[in-house]
């Protein structure tokens, strides 16, 4: 059967997504990453887009093995030793799973709920494939409602920015169909990320005894609901504005022991980049940067950031502050990710976050009673402007 050029379901693969993120943090264009990842031409990207990473899944899994994640490990600080225990041990297959292993949720450790959870979004990403390269078209479609291999959940309405209204039954051809396929990579998306929050959560509890996060959900940090419009001036408050705040936030509660009562100044922040002589442009400027984008998150960019917060405040610091960045890097991963799955606000050079906090949260919430963790604050310490209301 030929496959219609108007209906591409692999727009609906999470792996795009999670590759999209990927090539962020790097600091790649995806053309340029495609060439270094397959050995192929760049043109052959600019041919088919991001069909290109789909089509050729396999050799870019076999480049991440060999190459990405130990060029990753190297730069958090992991030796030559600890890299190849790690690849030894490699035997998972997937965009999800691989995430996940990255990020150094690695079994026996992690939880069945991450595991099951990231080899359930692989196994539906890879069913879309094997029907889209047959042109089952009709299985394809299928996939993207109640009774495909991820289940209801996952095809629920969305009441976000830019997914309209889903109304009727699921289209029988490509027309129309451009909501369902975000609705599909959206639950996606969300769902592995509130996995990996709770994972976060039971691996400190299990290294240090932290409570303070216990019913609230870490990454909803970095996703606020948007302010008002009232206001002529905002602060910026996407996913990458707040993990900065979020990096200044951890740098002040490690020096007085208390988190700070609203978000770190860009006057706070520059004074510890002054100090810690990471960068050579001035402190402030280098934070404002990262805050507005003009300066992009990259890794490396990261672990400047985090280096220098703890690095250059008045408190010394007992452990590598690379370790620490090691320790904050899903945070950055959920920033990117969260960027390229959130539209950008028309009006503006900020995204339309409306809803996406919401959905967040109901996920959070699903994975939470899966783990019987509780769903509410079980105390104060962490503050509102952080996390922002639960419920």
């Amino acid at each position: 059967m030929t496959q219609p050029t108007s209906y591409a379901p692999p727009s609906a693969l999470l792996l795009e997504l999670l590759a999209e993120a990927g090539l962020a943090i790097r600091g790649r264009t995806a053309a340029s990453a495609f060439q270094d990842s397959t050995k192929l031409s760049h043109m052959t990207f600019r041919r088919h887009g991001a069909m290109a990473f789909v089509k050729h899944a396999d050799a870019i899994q076999a480049y991440q093995r060999k190459e990405w994640l130990p060029e990753q490990m190297r730069a958090w600080g992991a030796s030559e030793t600890k890299i190849a225990e790690t690849l030894s041990t490699l035997h998972i297959s997937g965009a999800a799973a691989f995430t996940v292993f990255g990020m150094g949720f690695r079994t026996p450790d992690v939880s069945d709920q991450l595991v099951e959870t990231a080899a359930r979004l692989d196994q539906a990403d890879a069913r879309v494939l094997r029907l889209f390269g047959t042109g089952d078209i009709a299985g394809c479609l299928a996939e993207l409602g109640p009774g495909s291999l991820l289940g209801p959940e996952y095809c629920q309405p969305l009441d976000v920015a830019g997914i309209g209204p889903l109304s009727g039954p699921l289209p029988a051809d490509g027309e129309g169909l451009v909501d369902w396929v975000r609705v599909r990579r959206a639950h996606m998306a969300l769902s592995l990320l509130a996995a990996i929050d709770h994972e976060m959560s039971l691996w400190r509890e299990r290294q240090v005894g932290d409570d303070e996060w216990k019913g609230v959900p870490r990454f909803a940090a970095l996703l606020l609901d948007p302010s008002s419009r009232t206001l002529q001036r905002q602060r910026p408050d996407d996913p990458i504005a707040r993990l900065v705040d979020l990096v200044g936030a951890q740098a002040a509660y490690f020096e007085s022991g208390r988190w700070p009562e609203g978000p770190p100044s860009l006057g706070e922040m520059g004074r510890r980049v002054d100090s810690s002589a990471t960068v050579d442009i001035v402190g402030e400027v280098f934070i404002k940067k990262l805050r507005n984008s003009n300066l992009r998150m990259t890794g490396r960019n990261f672990r400047t950031l985090v280096v220098s917060q703890f690095k250059g405040g008045s408190k010394p610091v007992p452990f590598d502050p690379l370790a620490m960045a090691s320790m904050l890097s899903p945070y950055l991963f959920t920033a990117h990710l969260l960027t390229k799955l959130i539209p950008s606000d028309p009006r503006g050079r900020r995204l339309n976050r409306a809803g996406w906090r919401s959905a967040y949260l109901a996920w959070w919430r699903r994975h939470a009673l899966a783990l019987d963790r509780p769903t509410e604050r079980l105390n104060d310490t962490v503050p509102l402007w952080l996390t922002g209301p639960v419920g």
